[in-house]
Formats: structure tokens, C-alpha cells, sequence
């Protein structure tokens, strides 16, 4: 009885343990994906425009907060967290004012100045 047991706790931890990495894995994935997507519309440098399709396609299926909370400072050196929050925004998966995106903090009221797709900066 003893041996089920233990074989039955074993079992439960290991399901908890797969289950937190797959999540971490899956967020990760969307972390590249999005900034792969997204990349020329969320660098550094230069105002932010409106995504494309492609790129907004990406982010409206994607958990942008968790995202935000996987950015790192290696990522902000060629990531604008600005711009990645005005994107979460603009495909109606806002960044909650307050939350950490590497060094960033999103701000309340959060104000993109977009530059819309084809038109002069």
C-alpha cells in the first residue's frame, strides 16, 4: 500500500513539473514567434507604426503580458518594450499599466503615437 502511494505522489509531481515546463516552453515559442513576426515594427530606433498583417496576426493569438514578463535585457537592446507594449495594444491584447517588461514599466495612460502604414513620418 505504502509503494502505491509513493508511485502515486511520484506520479502527481511529475505531471505538475511537465505541465510548468511545457507552459514555459509554449511561452517561449511565442515570445520568438511574435518577435520574429513583429521585429521591423518593434526595434529600437524611429516611431512606431501599424503592423502588417503577418505581424498582427501573431499577437492577436499570442498572451502578450507573459510575453512581456519572458522579455530579458539582452532582448531590450534590439527590442523597443514601448513599441512591443503599443503593439500589444494596437492588437487588442494590452500590457496591464504596471507590469515589468525587462527594465520597462508599462505606464497608465499608456500613449502611442502610431504612424499608420503608408503614411509619412
Amino acid at each position: 500500500m505504502a509503494t502505491i502511494k509513493l508511485i502515486l505522489q511520484l506520479l502527481v509531481y511529475t505531471s505538475v513539473f511537465t505541465i510548468s515546463t511545457v507552459h514555459q516552453v509554449c511561452g517561449d515559442l511565442a515570445k520568438g514567434y511574435v518577435v520574429n513576426r513583429c521585429f521591423n515594427f518593434i526595434k529600437n530606433g524611429g516611431t512606431y507604426r501599424s503592423p502588417n498583417y503577418s505581424c498582427l496576426m501573431a499577437c492577436t493569438i499570442a498572451n502578450m503580458t507573459y510575453i512581456c514578463h519572458r522579455m530579458t535585457a539582452e532582448d531590450e537592446e534590439k527590442i523597443s518594450m514601448a513599441k512591443f507594449v503599443c503593439l500589444a495594444q494596437e492588437c487588442r491584447r494590452p500590457v496591464p499599466p504596471g507590469t515589468k517588461c525587462a527594465s520597462y514599466t508599462v505606464p497608465a495612460p499608456l500613449s502611442c503615437a502610431v504612424v499608420h502604414r503608408g503614411a509619412q513620418p
